[in-house]
């Protein structure tokens, strides 16, 4: 499988978006009306009859076989499913598609609304951070009677609040189970939007929502793969308020019943009426962790590529370096509101600004590894993000890849030092690499034939 770009969410080969934090992968997109005739006739081709064969020449034992497995697996199929609880849309979602209004199991809210909502009803959500800082947000799993789906917390304030305090402005969900939801054997919601078409309605019935109630300028649909298995919708609408963006999938090499994937942005501009939570004050230990205090930086870039390790302006650092050994080279933190963290609690990821020379620029994103809150400072680099956009100081890997490389010239530093390599469908050129539990992209830049690089832990290899 492949995974997101943005967040290493694992996906299928022909996912349009990543279903968790909303990243549009590749693809280009058709017009309105092939979505509705492809797909009503992709459910007839799926309903049509079998191609007849020679009578004589059928084998009983096989077709005893084909029929005792098909028994076995509706069986199996039916006993499943019937375990499921079902709830049906509720007369109070209304019949504005674009009302925000949505239904998930047997209550109704009005999005944004606060996380609070969602946990008096009975949501939880292990292991979330206490507090969230001015104008950032989190993607956390929300857990009840053996359900679970994403939603996206947003802090609206110029301060830190609590979670609870926090909106939710985007819900995604999915009826694929992951390793993780398998082990808990965790099912998705029933999640209903206005018209009461939801998570359960079949691509034929949505087929026939599109074409019967929305404006076709607003839905943007499908996209051509070779081998594609899914079917992609794309609802939006916007005013001077706000803004609401549906994502949808589905397997096509089925009828299918439900959706694949599913995700729902609320931008709102006016956000006047969601402040006034009270603001909270993290306690930010000073205690240096050892890991910090002790570090030393490597040598060396070496040869090996999947080391972790890159040269900054003459400088070698490595995935773990502390992010004060940035200081020492000159760098400093550049905060920007709802960009740069200044606090991690335990085990948080966030992303941080540094800046040199006034106009050089680089994003990273650090880790606490410790059990208390932290600065920033205290923290170890998770991912480091190189764009030639904003950034001119030179850059390199091991093997000679830098920033200035072309797409020839990480080719062949690629295939000389034997390195697998993925190269999804996306922009003029893009290569990515899952080794040694990390992840490497190299992509053409927007400022020319030159060489953007990330390099991140990536938590979802084996």
């Amino acid at each position: 499988m492949k995974k997101c770009i943005k967040c290493g969410n694992e996906l299928v080969d022909n996912a349009m978006f990543c279903p968790k934090c909303g990243t549009r992968m590749d693809g280009a997109v058709a017009s309105g009306n092939q979505v509705v005739n492809r797909a009503n006739s992709q459910a007839n081709n799926q309903a049509g009859s079998q191609p007849k064969g020679n009578r004589k020449n059928i084998n009983f034992v096989g077709i005893a076989a084909c029929v005792l497995v098909a028994i076995l697996v509706i069986s199996l199929g039916s006993s499943i499913f019937s375990k499921r609880k079902h709830y049906k849309p509720s007369d109070d979602l209304g019949d504005d598609f674009y009302s925000g209004t949505i239904q998930i199991d047997d209550q109704v809210y009005d999005f944004p609304c606060q996380v609070s909502e969602l946990m008096d009803d009975g949501w939880t959500c292990e292991n979330h951070v206490k507090t969230i800082e001015s104008h950032f947000y989190k993607t956390i799993n929300l857990t009840k009677k053996g359900r679970s789906f994403s939603v996206t917390v947003e802090n609206y304030e110029e301060y830190p609040i609590a979670f609870e305090d926090c909106y939710v402005t985007a819900i995604s969900s999915d009826n694929y189970q992951n390793d993780e939801e398998k082990k808990k054997n965790l099912t998705y919601p029933d999640i209903y939007f206005p018209c009461g078409v939801g998570f359960n309605t079949s691509l034929k019935d949505m087929a026939k929502f599109v074409e019967e109630e929305l404006d076709e300028e607003t839905v943007l649909t499908d996209y051509e793969t070779e081998g594609n298995s899914l079917y992609h919708y794309e609802f939006a609408q916007e005013d001077e308020d706000k803004k609401v963006d549906y994502r949808i999938e589905y397997k096509t090499n089925k009828n299918e019943k439900c959706m694949y994937t599913l995700y729902i942005h609320f931008y709102y501009y006016n956000k006047e009426s969601y402040l006034g939570a009270d603001k909270a004050d993290p306690e930010i230990s000073d205690e240096v962790p050892s890991e910090v205090e002790d570090y030393e930086l490597p040598e060396e870039l070496g040869d090996d590529l999947t080391s972790g390790r890159f040269e900054l302006d003459g400088v070698v650092y490595e995935i773990g370096t502390p992010l004060r050994e940035f200081y020492e080279d000159g760098w400093e933190l550049h905060y920007r509101q709802g960009s740069c963290r200044t606090y991690l609690e335990p085990s948080e990821i966030g992303q941080v600004i540094i800046s040199k020379d006034d106009d050089e620029e680089m994003y990273l994103s650090v880790k606490n590894n410790t059990d208390k809150t932290l600065s920033v400072d205290n923290c170890t680099l998770y991912e480091v993000r190189y764009n030639n956009g904003i950034c001119s100081i030179p850059m390199a890997l091991p093997g000679g890849i830098t920033n200035e490389s072309s797409e020839d010239d990480v080719v062949e530093v690629l295939d000389d030092l034997g390195v697998e390599y993925d190269k999804p469908e996306m922009n003029e050129w893009y290569y990515m690499i899952y080794v040694n539990n990390l992840y490497f992209s190299m992509d053409e830049s927007s400022d020319g034939d030159k060489c953007d690089i990330v390099i991140r832990v990536d938590t979802t290899q084996k």
